[in-house]
């Protein structure tokens, strides 16, 4: 088959080459969106008889029901071999679609280590505030200037060009990206991995809710126990970083845990790999 592909309706050219395909993560399970109904997603095109599939860690998004598509994607849901969803929201949608729980586990890059990839800031004369969203909203501006000459911080903003900013990062590629929020002295965003990496360098932050993301983030506050985290005006409010991290380290064993055990295929074929007697 190919390495790549322009349409659905290619990937029948890889329907028996895996032994297992992963759907998943982020928000490919969302029925809101242009794209509407989307069943590659759903891992319709993979043979049930040589590939196991599961999921890991995808979002429903803000979809409360799957209306009509029902018809279409309850067969595909409890065919799935291994379940797993990332926010509240999508357990309750596919507990409700399928009868059976599933798992909920972390998003991937809680589950890998960073150090070894990111580059932090070569030349950095004075502490600073990352700022990390598309945020035009002139009250927000205003916080966030507030809040950095409280702390006397510099704005340093990745990846859009914002005014309240003394140096815009916007070419920056991923390795820097993690830099910059390593190590900055505090985190302003309104995109989820902003606020994972915030939590995962052990970053003081505030989330500001943005539409469409604010079931994920706020269902990430929720595990962590900083849901108060979402207004400017209290970033002062103490964050006990040991027990984020022992939360955190338990959840991400768990996920671990899941995905290791949803991968082994003996699990679906019995023993040995799958039959590969129908490959064409």
């Amino acid at each position: 088959g190919p390495d790549s592909f322009r349409s659905p309706s290619e990937l029948v050219h890889y329907a028996q080459r895996y032994d297992v395909a992963v759907a998943g993560s982020d928000q490919i399970w969302d029925l809101t969106t242009e794209r509407g109904l989307e069943t590659c997603f759903f891992l319709d095109w993979a043979d049930p008889r040589t590939t196991a599939r599961i999921s890991y860690g995808p979002s429903v998004g803000p979809t409360t029901e799957l209306g009509p598509h029902a018809e279409a994607l309850v067969p595909l849901l409890r065919g799935m071999d291994a379940t797993s969803v990332r926010d509240d929201g999508s357990v309750a949608l596919v507990t409700a679609a399928t009868g059976r729980i599933p798992e909920k586990v972390l998003d991937p890059t809680f589950l890998v280590d960073f150090e070894d990839v990111l580059v932090r800031p070569r030349r950095r004369r004075r502490p600073y505030l990352a700022l990390y969203g598309y945020v035009r909203d002139p009250a927000v501006l205003a916080a966030i200037r507030r809040l950095a000459d409280e702390r006397d911080l510099d704005v340093v903003s990745l990846g859009f060009r914002n005014p309240v900013a003394r140096r815009s990062r916007i070419g920056l590629g991923p390795d820097e990206w993690l830099g910059e929020l390593a190590g900055a002295d505090y985190v302003v965003t309104s995109f989820y991995h902003g606020l994972v990496f915030a939590l995962r360098f052990g970053r003081p932050f505030t989330a500001l809710p943005k539409e469409g993301k604010a079931h994920k983030v706020d269902d990430l506050l929720r595990i962590v126990g900083l849901e108060e985290r979402t207004r400017i005006e209290d970033h002062a409010a103490p964050v006990d970083w040991d027990r984020v991290a022992g939360v955190l380290a338990e959840e991400a064993e768990r996920s671990r845990r899941y995905l290791v055990a949803a991968l082994d295929v003996r699990r679906v074929y019995g023993s040995g790999t799958p039959s590969r007697s129908t490959a064409s």
